[in-house]
C-alpha cells in the first residue's frame, strides 16, 4: 500500500512539473498575442485619425470667372463665349479640414470578437450552425469594415483628384497657348499703335509750342490780375485786423477794471480758508468715479466751525481738502477735493475731485485734512 502511495505521488510531482512547464510556455505565448493584439488596435485607432468621416459636401458652386474663347477682332464684343471649365470641375475636392474618424469612444468594441445580446449579454450564435458570430453590430469586425469603407471612399477621392488634376493640367496648357498667341496679336498692334503715336505727337509738339505761347502770355495777365487781388486782401485785412485789436483792447480795458473790483471785494470779504484750524477733518465714505465727486464724513470740528463761517457771511467757496493715507507707518498724499456742499445735520460733505492733484488711486477710509 505505501509502496503505491509513493508511486502516485511520484506520478502527481512529475504532472505537476509538466503542467507547470506548459503553464509557463502558454503564458509566453499568451502575452505574444496580447501584444500583438494591443498594437494592432492602437494601430487601428491612429489609422481611423487619417481617415475622413464623411465625403466632401457639395454645396454651392463659387462663381469663378470662365475663360474668353471669342476671337481676337475690330468689332467690340461686350458678352463674349466663355469655357464651361469651372462649371464641370469639382470645387469640393477643395474642402479642407473635414472631420475624421475618432475611434477613443469605441475601444470596447475594437476589443469585443464575439457579438453580445445587449439585454442577456450572451454570445449571440448562428441559428442554422449554432457557431458564435463574430461578426455584425457590436463587434470588432463591424468597425473594421466601417474603417476599411471610409478608407476606400478616400482612396476614390484620392484617384478622383488625381483625374481632376490631369484635367486642369491640360486646361492651363490650352489657356497658355491661348495666352500666348493672344499676346503675339497684341504685339503686332501695339507696334501699328505706337508708330501712329509717334506721328500724332509730332503734330501735337507743334501745337503745344503754339499753346504754350498763348499760356505764357495769358499767365502774365493772371500774375498781374493775382498781384492787384493780393493787395486787395491785405488792405482788407489790415482793417480787418485793425478792428480785432480795438476790439481786444476795450475787452482787456474792461477786463482789468473788472478784476481790480473784485479784488478789492475779495480783500474786504473774509475766506474759510483762514477761518478752519489745521487737522484731520473726517475720512473718504464713498466715490464715483463716473461723476467724478467722493462723499466725506466730516468731525463735528469741522462742521462747528463751517456753520459758524457761514453765520458770518464768510465766504465757503473753494474749499480744498488734502487726502492723506497711512502705509507702512508713514503718511501718503493722494489727492485734493473740493467741498461744494455740506450737510451739517448727517456731518456729511460733498466734493469733486481735483485730478490735476492726484498722485494715487483715491479709496474709501483715506483721512481728509486741512
Amino acid at each position: 500500500m505505501n509502496a503505491l502511495l509513493k508511486f502516485l505521488v511520484v506520478v502527481l510531482m512529475l504532472f505537476s512539473f509538466a503542467a507547470c512547464v506548459l503553464e509557463f510556455m502558454l503564458f509566453q505565448k499568451r502575452e505574444l498575442l496580447k501584444g500583438r493584439t494591443q498594437k494592432l488596435e492602437q494601430s487601428v485607432m491612429k489609422l481611423a485619425t487619417t481617415l475622413e468621416a464623411e465625403p466632401p459636401p457639395a454645396g454651392q458652386k463659387p462663381g469663378y470667372p470662365g475663360r474668353d474663347i471669342d476671337k481676337i477682332s475690330p468689332e467690340l464684343i461686350e458678352n463674349p463665349r466663355r469655357s464651361d471649365y469651372w462649371d464641370r470641375f469639382p470645387h469640393e475636392m477643395e474642402v479642407t479640414g473635414l472631420r475624421t474618424l475618432d475611434l477613443s469612444g469605441r475601444r470596447v468594441q475594437l476589443a469585443a470578437y464575439y457579438q453580445v445580446d445587449p439585454v442577456t449579454l450572451d454570445t449571440v450564435r448562428d441559428p442554422l450552425t449554432g457557431d458564435k458570430l463574430t461578426d455584425g453590430p457590436g463587434t470588432m469586425q463591424e468597425l473594421l469594415n466601417e474603417v476599411i469603407e471610409k478608407a476606400s471612399r478616400q482612396l476614390n477621392r484620392l484617384n478622383d483628384t488625381r483625374h481632376q488634376l490631369t484635367n486642369c493640367r491640360e486646361e492651363l496648357v490650352s489657356a497658355v497657348d491661348d495666352l500666348n498667341g493672344r499676346k503675339r496679336e497684341l504685339r503686332v498692334a501695339l507696334n501699328t499703335v505706337v508708330n501712329r503715336e509717334q506721328q500724332i505727337a509730332k503734330l501735337q509738339d507743334t501745337v503745344k509750342t503754339r499753346e504754350r505761347t498763348i499760356l505764357e502770355r495769358d499767365e502774365k495777365i493772371a500774375e498781374l490780375n493775382d498781384q492787384i487781388g493780393e493787395q486787395k486782401e491785405a488792405l482788407a485785412k489790415a482793417g480787418e485786423l485793425k478792428e480785432e485789436m480795438e476790439g481786444k483792447i476795450a475787452q482787456l480795458s474792461f477786463d482789468l477794471e473788472k478784476a481790480l473790483g473784485m479784488i478789492g471785494a475779495w480783500k474786504e470779504r473774509p475766506n474759510i480758508r483762514r477761518i478752519l484750524t489745521h487737522g484731520e477733518k473726517g475720512s473718504v465714505a464713498s466715490i464715483d468715479p463716473e461723476w467724478n465727486f467722493v462723499i466725506l464724513n466730516v468731525t463735528k470740528d469741522f462742521v462747528d466751525q463751517y456753520v459758524a463761517a457761514r453765520k458770518k457771511g464768510v465766504d465757503v467757496s473753494e474749499l480744498e481738502l488734502s487726502v492723506m493715507r497711512d502705509w507702512q507707518g508713514e503718511r501718503q498724499f493722494v489727492t485734493k477735493v473740493e467741498v461744494t456742499r455740506v450737510v451739517p445735520e448727517r456731518r456729511v460733505a460733498v466734493a469733486t475731485l481735483l485730478n490735476d492733484w492726484q498722485q494715487l488711486p483715491i479709496r474709501s477710509g483715506d483721512m481728509v485734512m486741512f
